[in-house]
């Protein structure tokens, strides 16, 4: 699976696993990018998607005193229809992540938005249910199939998983896999009415399948059977899009370093597909582990300080906007912690803003060296109404990965490029699965 939530004292922080080329690139170059701050195009077409990190569900929110309830969120609505007919429901406030694969939607029993009757996914004479596993829980629901359409292009009968259905049917093999036990079968568990993965895989286990295991047939009264590889699998609904589905570009505008309390982007479906979504000749693209969809590797300088050691080492990295945070495994050593009483509890909060350096090694050794900021989080937090910021770090559960999180994304525009597909940029050749900036 290449998906995982984590909650944070009213916060949430999504630790998205994601998962899964060739290139034409020399091995061994190295490219220099910079963190270029501005705002963003407004790009218009059928394939444009506005986004948004605004704190979260707004029910959610008013709950909470009107404060946000996700941080680092970046959401966007997405419409589903019964296949074939024009029963549809647009859904609100769907994370948009880079990290995991497949739409994921809150049904309106567990107090999500979606109540269509989308027709059951069955493997054989069996109902097929899924478990996807957090890094704090899991989500349980069935697995259906619905028309997608993602701004103004439609993806026909695409498995999707329903979150929240028959939750009495949770097999012990599903719960206990998590971490915790936890079940986030519900809005406030999910804090989210959905998740659009829309990362570097077509579908979500691929043909060797998962492991944990995460699909089960189900009878009518129970789920007891794991099913390695069912025939529909929930999929990246960008993949079946019938034109622009080898990938998707985020566009965020650059923040101001303490924060902001909403920003507005879009994500533009396909990658050098249309007009609007050309990579610049410029465009650094490094490809990813055909089997995981991670870079090789990662370095870090400039964020040391309690032990002396201002470098850190990753064994394996990546991109994922649906992680809140820059994710520094190795920061339980050389980040401090926040205080546990502050308005950080579970970030980090170096003692004063460090302007550090990350060098990130493609699948075929090319480099590139990034400059990130990170901030004292209970700092950052004072200004209690923010949603955005471009400069939060916690720890992560991985000690040896280095996880490029929705702050990366402020201030540029970054694609993501499907398994198997093919990209030409400043007349080199590409083969997905690749990002590129």
């Amino acid at each position: 699976m290449r998906l995982t939530l984590m909650m944070w004292v009213g916060l949430s922080l999504p630790w998205l696993l994601s998962a899964c080329g060739g290139s034409g690139v020399t091995p061994g170059s190295t490219i220099l990018v910079s963190n270029s701050v501005g705002s963003t195009s407004s790009a218009t077409g059928s394939n444009v998607m506005n986004v948004v990190v605004d704190g979260g569900v707004p029910s959610l929110i008013q709950q909470n005193g009107n404060y946000p309830v996700y941080i680092d969120g970046l959401f966007t609505s997405v419409q589903v229809c019964i296949p074939g007919t024009s029963a549809c429901q647009t859904i609100d406030h769907v994370l948009v992540d880079t990290g995991s694969v497949g739409l994921r939607l809150l049904s309106a029993q567990a107090q999500g938005e979606l109540n269509l009757n989308l027709p059951a996914v069955n493997d054989g004479t069996y109902a097929l249910y899924e478990c996807t596993q957090f890094a704090d829980g899991y989500s349980w629901g069935s697995v259906n199939t619905a028309d997608v359409r993602l701004g103004g292009e439609t993806a026909s009968s695409v498995p999707v998983q329903v979150i929240g259905v028959n939750t009495a049917w949770v097999p012990q093999s599903c719960s206990n896999n998590s971490i915790n036990n936890t079940a986030e079968n519900n809005l406030n568990g999910l804090q989210a009415n959905g998740i659009l993965g829309i990362g570097v895989f077509a579908e979500d286990c691929g043909p060797n399948g998962c492991t944990p295991n995460p699909y089960y047939d189900c009878t009518n009264t129970a789920c007891v059977t794991p099913t390695s590889v069912p025939v529909q699998q929930v999929s990246n609904p960008v993949s079946l899009l019938a034109q622009d589905n080898n990938g998707v570009l985020i566009s965020l505008p650059g923040i101001q370093p303490t924060g902001a309390s909403s920003v507005t982007g879009q994500m533009l479906l396909g990658v050098n597909t249309q007009a609007n979504n050309t990579l610049s000749s410029a465009a650094h693209v490094l490809t990813l582990d055909p089997a995981m969809g991670q870079l090789s590797s990662a370095s870090a300088t400039g964020i040391g300080t309690s032990n002396g050691n201002s470098n850190g080492f990753f064994s394996t990295a990546y991109t994922d906007s649906g992680t809140s945070v820059y994710e520094l495994g190795q920061t339980y050593s050389l980040l401090p912690a926040c205080a546990s009483n502050s308005a950080g509890t579970g970030f980090s909060c170096p003692t004063t803003t460090l302007n550090a350096t990350v060098t990130a090694t493609s699948y075929n050794n090319v480099t590139a060296t990034v400059p990130v900021t990170l901030a004292n989080a209970s700092s950052l937090f004072q200004n209690a109404n923010y949603a955005a910021f471009d400069d939060l770090v916690a720890p992560g559960p991985n000690d040896q990965t280095l996880v490029l999180g929705l702050p990366f994304f402020f201030g540029r525009t970054l694609a993501s490029v499907i398994e198997g597909s093919s990209l030409s940029v400043a007349g080199q050749s590409y083969t997905g699965p690749l990002v590129a900036f």
